[in-house]
C-alpha cells in the first residue's frame, strides 16, 4: 500500500512522535528523522526507585549522566560497564576509574584517579607501539607538574618541587605500606623555555619502619 506518515503532536512539540513511512524512520521530537530511531533531546532508562541513566547531546559533546535517586536523600550512582554478568569497569561518584574492582578501598589512595585490580598473575598495564622505522618514536609516560591551580595553567615550578614519583608498596596484614620509591625533583632554577634542571632520588624503608629514606641520587650535574 501507500506510504503514510504518522504524527502525534504535544502541547509544545509538533513532532512529539513522528513516523516517516517513506524512509522507514521514527522520530521523537525530530521533524525529519535521519536514523531508524531519531530522538531530539535527552533519553533515560529509569527503575522503580527513580534511579536512571541518561544520554544526551549538547552542541559539542556527547554526555552520559550517572543515575541518581530523585529525592531529598538521593545520591549519585556510579557508572558501571559489564560483559556478560561480570563488571569490568566503573567510574565511581568521585570520578575515579576502577578496573577489575567495584571499590576504591585499599585500591586507590590520596587523590588518585585510576585503580587497576586483579587476582591473576601479572595484573597491570601494557603499552604497545608499532611506529615503523622512526627510531625517535617510542611508548611514553608523561609526569607533568605546574604550580598553576587551574587546568592548563602554566605557572613555573621552583627548585626542590617534586615532579613525580613511583612508590612500591606491600601488604603488612592490615594495609599497604611503603617499601621503596623513585622520585623526581627540580634541581635548580628553571628558565622559561630554556631549561628544567632535575634530579632523581631512590629510597627504601628500613626494617622496623615504613619511612622512605633516600639512599641514592642522580643530580642535575
Amino acid at each position: 500500500g501507500a506510504n503514510v506518515d504518522f504524527r502525534v503532536e504535544g502541547d509544545a512539540d509538533a513532532n512529539l512522535l513522528f513516523i516517516d513511512a517513506s524512509h522507514d524512520r521514527v522520530g521523537i521530537g525530530a521533524t525529519l528523522p535521519e536514523f531508524k530511531l531519531d530522538i531530539n533531546g535527552e533519553i533515560a532508562s529509569k527503575n522503580a526507585s527513580k534511579e536512571f541513566i541518561a544520554l544526551n547531546l549538547t552542541s559539542n559533546e556527547a554526555r552520559i549522566r550517572s543515575s541518581f535517586y530523585s529525592g531529598a536523600s538521593g545520591a549519585y550512582r556510579p557508572l558501571t560497564f559489564f560483559t556478560g554478568d561480570n563488571e569490568r569497569l566503573r567510574i565511581d561518584t568521585s570520578g575515579r576509574l576502577l578496573i577489575g574492582t567495584s571499590t576504591s578501598t585499599n585500591n586507590v589512595r590520596l587523590d588518585q584517579k585510576l585503580g587497576i585490580v586483579g587476582t591473576a598473575a601479572y595484573t597491570g598495564m601494557s603499552i604497545s607501539q608499532y611506529a615503523g622505522v622512526n627510531q625517535n618514536q617510542k611508548p611514553l609516560i608523561d609526569f607533568n607538574r605546574s604550580r598553576g591551580t587551574a587546568d592548563g595553567t602554566m605557572t613555573s615550578v621552583a627548585e626542590n618541587d617534586g615532579l613525580g614519583e613511583i612508590i612500591f608498596r606491600g601488604a603488612d596484614g592490615s594495609g599497604f605500606e611503603d617499601a621503596a620509591c623513585i622520585r623526581a625533583f627540580v634541581d635548580g632554577t628553571p628558565s622559561n623555555g630554556t631549561d628544567m634542571p632535575g634530579r632523581l632520588t631512590f629510597g627504601t624503608s628500613g626494617d622496623g619502619n615504613t619511612d622512605l629514606t633516600e639512599r641514592m641520587r642522580i643530580d642535575s650535574s
